[in-house]
């Protein structure tokens, strides 16, 4: 914090020719804690202009220096409390420039040149402070200093892109003394300056331009003099901020700071200041907005009728669903100030001036693909400003799509894509529903009923507005860290993490013993066998022990030979001669018959158990011949920003979308093993981990940055198995008879050879260590965080065995159980598995005080009230549970609450340092030791680089 005397702002600099300005945080600390609308005045001069600034304001420069602006605040209007805050930007020029005489006319546009190095300060700081400008007060020394006014006209130019925003105006001080006509004055100093200024440069930089004639004399106090004077600024002002009100566009304290920071940005980076992409910057449009509005507008590209009534209107309504929800022009949070969002501090823009500096180019773009003609822009222009002022609102601009929707349904139920949402045309549909559609799900949120504060309902498609049932919806809350579970893959081997996971259930059934334990996870990544698990866990809700069963009976079911030979013909011969034959070691037949009845034929986007709790699933697979390959249930919503290797498989329509059951014929097809599946629109695919994601802890990572951008992480769980020697015996799968010396003979040994090493790449494949190593070298916070982010592998000692190896199942069971069993890593997965399920939010806005900022919030349960809710508080409580918020211990309130009815909630207070610097909150557990959870307030607040469908923060 500075102090008060401090008021060096902004700071311009000459070397070599070159001028760089530099900028101080000294407007947001005077501003800090203000809730007002601050009304600005830039102060040119010397004397006349100190000696002003010396009664009207609370501060006093120690130092002046040519190129600063000093920030002042007025004596009577400078309070935290003040509505209106009253500032003053000193800039200070030299006193030389006064003097230096005005040249003829250098052009059209400007009729006097300056000084570029004297009047520098006035030229660079206009690009900066004029957006925020109501006044600029030009104090002369006398009324022939008439040239010094000319050269500010003509330096003052301000970096704006938008013309909505009010000019500043220009107020020109001029000493007088007693018995001097001032109207005379006045009159005289507006001649002489229309004569030495050009008129266009005046209204183009100015709103309006006056005479102030400042009384002097000995019978005349300062209290007087200077009291007037800020009067009549104060009237100047108010006729700027009348302009401001109607236009929407006075700003409180922390978008006046904010807008500041933006404004000196663009000027440093040498752009035109556009303030409606200001306060997108951190959230700009969707990049695949102009490719979805063109394949849209391309489906009638050829229906001229259809493009004016419907297609048209629609990206309209697409184009304001996406530009005024709550909070989505509002400006970044400055640090150190917060403030709270209420409706009536978010500045408002018009749709046309929306539409130009968010989406022309856009649509033109679109426009331009498909070779339409620029008539459709004049078109779309002209419906946007048509628009009722009511649709601008959130209510009315859902209101509003939603009647249009209503009108075309009939048309809506022949449209359908699953690569963008029709709703909004700016993102991936993850949703499908009953009658076909998909939508994204921020328009889920918007088009459903709320039923808690991170869920809600679907009971119609917002297009067709045909019935779809019931479908309950959840998201993942802002504040909450993000559980991560990936899965290896191998065959049978597919029990070490089952068995995993089984215990670690168990360990958790003392506190939530009917929880299954993939409801901690809110994503899940598997391959080959990992796969199967994830699909069985997440989409049919399977058990651990369901998937135990399912694994064994698949396993049982699938493993058996083509051909019936003799016992002593079996193994080598069988397995040689059957690849020779067939292409794959068993029939596809049996594999798919299995998963068919296991799993079912559902779409992987229809509504299932991991949706109604907001869980996402992916599995990978590899393409033939090559390629990565995810398929999800989310369809690769989310942000491309962070996406790994793998890419997303997405279809076009209803017709085209992969089933659970395509997911996990792709995912288990090893090749050798079993045939490819072909999925339709890609092609053949087979076992993900051919492509390097046996162990798919990379992807899963990237997957969950991509889908919440900015969260903070939480557990990242990765199960399989490694080998105790760096490299495996062969094992029973390409188990033969030592080969005879010298080169392979005929073609049985030929083959013979070419299956020996197919079935050492596959194995080697199945081996997911190696990919998990990589991922952790590449994987930052992971080294920086070990204790969230764990690695449950058995090692296995001896011959690992091969992937069809019915055999070894228990075994494999048995050593899993054995390794893990009462340990260590159990317990830590679960102490901090229980610490994930509590978050803290605020309640209130965060207050800064000298050394500290204070907040205040709430810790929250992230179970929905109910037994599971009740049971775990109950357990907690009883075994003496506690929180440690920095450092002092909180104890987990027992209070007399049936929270099978009530959420959980526990207020805590707590210091920062500033809100960038992360608080430790613990929970200890009584047998488990403490887990850890630091968090940010900066990360626990609303932000404008999150999703469009952010709502804002919304205080107690």
């Amino acid at each position: 914090m500075r102090s008060q005397q401090d008021s060096c702002w902004l700071q311009l600099r000459r070397r070599n020719h070159v001028h760089t300005v530099s900028s101080t945080p000294l407007l947001a600390e005077r501003l800090e804690g203000n809730r007002g609308y601050p009304s600005l005045f830039c102060c040119i001069g010397s004397k006349g202009k100190d000696a002003a600034l010396r009664w009207l304001a609370t501060s006093k420069p120690a130092r002046r220096t040519f190129g600063d602006v000093h920030l002042h605040v007025d004596r009577q209007a400078g309070d935290v409390t003040t509505e209106r805050p009253l500032l003053y930007a000193d800039i200070v020029v030299e006193e030389d420039s006064l003097d230096v005489p005005v040249s003829n006319s250098i052009g059209d546009h400007l009729k006097h040149d300056v000084d570029t190095y004297c009047l520098a300060p006035v030229s660079a700081y206009a690009g900066v402070l004029g957006i925020l400008t109501d006044v600029v007060c030009v104090f002369l020394p006398d009324s022939a200093a008439l040239d010094m006014v000319a050269k500010v006209v003509a330096s003052w130019s301000p970096n704006q892109h938008e013309d909505s925003l009010p000019l500043p105006r220009l107020v020109v001080i001029v000493k007088t003394s007693p018995g001097q006509n001032q109207d005379k004055i006045r009159s005289q100093l507006l001649d002489a300056m229309r004569r030495k200024t050009a008129a266009k440069m005046l209204e183009a930089r100015f709103s309006a331009v006056g005479v102030y004639a400042l009384p002097v004399g000995v019978d005349i106090s300062a209290e007087y003099q200077y009291g007037r004077l800020r009067d009549h600024m104060k009237s100047e002002s108010d006729i700027v901020r009348r302009h401001r009100i109607a236009n929407s566009l006075l700003f409180n304290s922390r978008h006046f700071a904010t807008l500041a920071e933006s404004a000196y940005a663009s000027y440093v980076n040498g752009q035109p200041f556009d303030i409606v992409r200001a306060t997108r910057a951190r959230n700009p449009v969707p990049r695949k907005m102009q490719h979805s509005m063109e394949r849209f507008i391309r489906r009638f590209a050829n229906e001229e009728a259809a493009l004016a009534t419907f297609v048209l209107p629609h990206v309209a309504s697409a184009m304001m669903l996406d530009a005024f929800p709550p909070g989505m022009h509002s400006l970044s949070l400055p640090s150190p100030v917060v403030y709270a969002r209420t409706r009536a501090d978010l500045p408002e823009f018009a749709p046309e001036q929306v539409y130009r500096s968010l989406y022309k180019t856009v649509f033109v773009g679109a426009l331009a693909a498909l070779g339409m003609p620029k008539k459709y822009e004049a078109i779309l222009r002209s419906i946007i400003a048509r628009r009722p002022r009511r649709t601008w609102t959130d209510a009315g601009r859902v209101e509003g799509q939603h009647k249009f929707m209503r009108a075309y349904a009939r048309r809506w139920r022949n449209i359908y894509s699953d690569r963008d949402c029709l709703v909004c045309l700016c993102r991936t549909p993850e949703y499908a529903l009953a009658c076909g559609h998909a939508v994204c799900a921020v328009d889920a949120r918007r088009f459903g009923e709320k039923t808690g504060p991170d869920s809600f309902v679907i009971n119609a498609c917002p297009l067709c507005f045909r019935s779809v049932g019931t479908l309950q919806y959840r998201v993942k809350p802002k504040t909450k860290g993000i559980n991560v579970l990936s899965i290896d893959g191998g065959g049978v081997r597919g029990i070490i993490p089952l068995q995993i996971l089984q215990l670690l259930e168990k360990r958790l059934s003392s506190f939530l013993p009917n929880f299954p334990v993939q409801n901690h996870f809110d994503l899940i990544v598997g391959t080959s066998s990992g796969g199967l698990i994830a699909l069985g866990a997440v989409m049919k809700d399977f058990s651990v022990s369901c998937c135990m069963n399912m694994l064994r009976n698949m396993s049982a079911s699938v493993f058996r030979p083509r051909l019936p030979l003799p016992g002593w013909l079996q193994g080598r011969a069988l397995r040689l001669l059957t690849i020779y034959l067939f292409g794959s070691l068993y029939p596809s037949e049996s594999i798919d018959t299995f998963l068919r009845n296991a799993l079912g034929d559902k779409k992987l986007l229809d509504h299932c158990a991991a949706t109604a709790r907001g869980a996402k699933v992916a599995v990978t697979a590899s393409g033939v011949p090559r390629g990565g390959y995810l398929l999800s249930n989310y369809n690769g919503a989310g942000s491309n920003e962070h996406r790994g290797t793998c890419q997303h498989i997405r279809a076009t329509g209803p017709p085209d979308r992969a089933s659970v059951y395509d997911a996990a014929r792709a995912t288990t097809a090893a090749p050798g093993v079993f045939w490819p599946h072909s999925v339709p629109r890609v092609g053949k695919l087979q076992d993900g981990a051919i492509c390097g994601e046996n162990c798919p802890k990379r992807t899963a990572l990237c997957e969950s940055r991509s889908l919440w951008p900015g969260a903070r992480r939480g557990v990242t769980l990765s199960t399989g198995r490694t080998d105790a020697r760096p490299t495996s015996p062969v094992s029973p799968i390409t188990a033969q008879a030592p080969k005879r010396a010298g080169r392979p003979s005929g073609v049985f040994d030929t083959l013979r050879g070419y299956v020996s090493s197919l079935f050492h790449a596959v194995d080697s494949f199945m081996d997911g260590e190696a990919a998990y190593d990589r991922c952790t070298l590449e994987d930052r916070p992971a080294l920086m965080d070990g204790k969230k982010d764990f690695r449950c592998n058995l090692r296995l000692e001896g011959p690992v065995p091969a992937l069809d190896d019915l055999d070894a199942v228990e075994d494999l069971r048995s050593q899993t159980s054995a390794a893990f069993q009462g340990g260590e890593q159990i317990d830590a997965v679960t102490r901090v598995l229980l610490s994930t399920l509590f978050y803290f939010e605020l309640t209130a806005r965060p207050m800064k005080n000298r050394s500290s900022t204070t907040c205040v919030g709430r810790i929250v349960c992230n179970l929905d009230p109910g037994t599971d809710l009740h049971h775990l508080i109950m357990s907690l409580a009883g075994g003496g549970a506690e929180f440690f918020v920095q450092g002092v211990v909180v104890p987990l309130q027992r209070k007399s609450v049936n929270y099978r009815n009530t959420r959980f909630q526990q207020s805590i207070q707590l210091n920062v340092r500033d809100l960038d610097a992360e608080f430790p909150i613990a929970l200890r557990v009584s047998g488990l030791g403490c887990a850890w959870g630091p968090a940010a307030v900066d990360a626990l607040l609303f932000r404008a680089d999150g999703p469009a469908d952010e709502k804002p923060v919304q205080y107690d």
